[in-house]
């Protein structure tokens, strides 16, 4: 693993770590979560995924309301975080536990 690799990868934990806990602390009656993050090479850009707890899909609304908080996690992250510069957060939808659940329930009609 190269030097570069090994900090992306400790960066994207890092960024976890901070936007699950803003998103904990400033969504509590939307249950949301963040499951995973991808940085660019460059760390200018962050592609955050989160998820809705015990629902299937994250709404559109939802989406856009944790994106309006984008730029404040940015402060946060700033303050948190030692970098030359602060990554662009975008969020997307993380679409896995929608398609596990499909699976568990075509699972489940085979099974029965």
């Amino acid at each position: 693993m190269s030097g570069d690799s090994h900090r992306v990868e400790k960066v994207e934990k890092e960024l976890r770590d901070i936007i699950a806990e803003y998103v904990l602390r400033h969504f509590t009656s939307e249950m949301l979560g963040v499951t995973q993050v991808k940085i660019t090479r460059d760390l200018r850009n962050a592609k955050v995924y989160i998820s809705a707890l015990g629902e299937i899909r994250v709404s559109d609304d939802q989406l856009k309301e944790v994106q309006a908080h984008a730029f404040d996690m940015q402060k946060v992250i700033t303050k948190k975080l030692r970098m030359r510069y602060c990554p662009k957060i975008q969020f997307a939808k993380d679409e896995g536990n929608a398609a596990a659940q499909i699976v568990d329930d075509l699972l489940n009609k085979i099974k029965n």
